[in-house]
């Protein structure tokens, strides 16, 4: 049994198949999904969804840097009151992403800090973003502990993913693993075992021999059988390493 550790199935590409989409994640041996909501649009959709499916779905929310331009002080509020309400497993995803974002560089990273201020006052774990903004995150992530980080479709190299393993950071790694020529797969074998968690990024990022399409939850079996066999571990093996870590990133009393 897995968990896809990041989706967006409030994506409107899940709009005709909801249902459907997640009968087959559960028939493809998926016991959660952990749904990511990166607005504020986001975050009704997906509250809909995970009070539709409340044994099978577990929420984290949070302003990602395609949101920031749109960002008013009162999301902070709504996003306290998820936290409050218990809503929430995780603030998150939240990050940097000055490849397609470099535009709203101080204003992500002012909204990013206010986030992770968030999270350590409520002691809660953070999902992050980062795309070409390595430095960064490790600076603002050092001038705002906080007690759980989960970096999110892991894509940087040794260097940087053994300091963040340093600092007790979870790294996940998506459908991107599975291509060819992928630097990703040689940077397997470094990665600790209890550090090390997998995802599908739905809709994103599709894993051989479904990339192209539409991703979803089911399809998370690839990615783990291509990592498995990476690793010289047993399916078996590997998911019961996935549970336990997932289970400490996230901070899931329930699993």
């Amino acid at each position: 049994m897995f968990i896809d550790t990041h989706c967006h199935l409030d994506h409107s590409q899940f709009d005709p198949d909801l249902t459907s989409v997640i009968e087959k994640a559960r028939q493809e041996g998926i016991s959660r999904i952990i749904l990511i909501a990166t607005g504020i649009d986001s975050i009704e959709k997906c509250l809909k969804i995970k009070r539709s499916f409340p044994n099978f779905v577990y929420l984290c929310a949070g302003f990602d840097p395609f949101s920031v331009s749109h960002f008013q002080p009162s999301h902070l509020l709504v996003l306290e009151k998820l936290i409050q309400e218990i809503q929430i497993q995780a603030i998150g995803e939240i990050g940097l992403d000055y490849h397609y974002e470099k535009h709203t560089k101080d204003l992500q990273r002012g909204i990013f800090r206010q986030q992770l201020l968030l999270a350590k006052q409520y002691n809660l774990p953070v999902v992050i973003h980062n795309r070409d903004a390595h430095q960064d995150i490790i600076q603002i992530l050092n001038e705002i502990k906080v007690s759980h980080v989960i970096l999110h479709c892991f894509s940087g190299n040794l260097a940087f993913a053994q300091e963040m393993m340093g600092l007790g950071y979870y790294l996940s790694f998506a459908g991107n693993v599975t291509f060819k020529n992928s630097p990703l797969s040689a940077l397997l074998p470094q990665i600790s075992l209890d550090r090390l968690l997998i995802e599908t990024d739905s809709p994103f990022l599709a894993p051989v021999p479904e990339r192209g399409k539409r991703n979803e939850p089911a399809f998370l079996k690839f990615t783990a059988e291509f990592i498995a066999q990476r690793l010289n571990l047993s399916i078996p093996e590997f998911s019961k390493i996935l549970w336990g870590n997932t289970k400490q990133a996230f901070q899931l009393k329930d699993l």
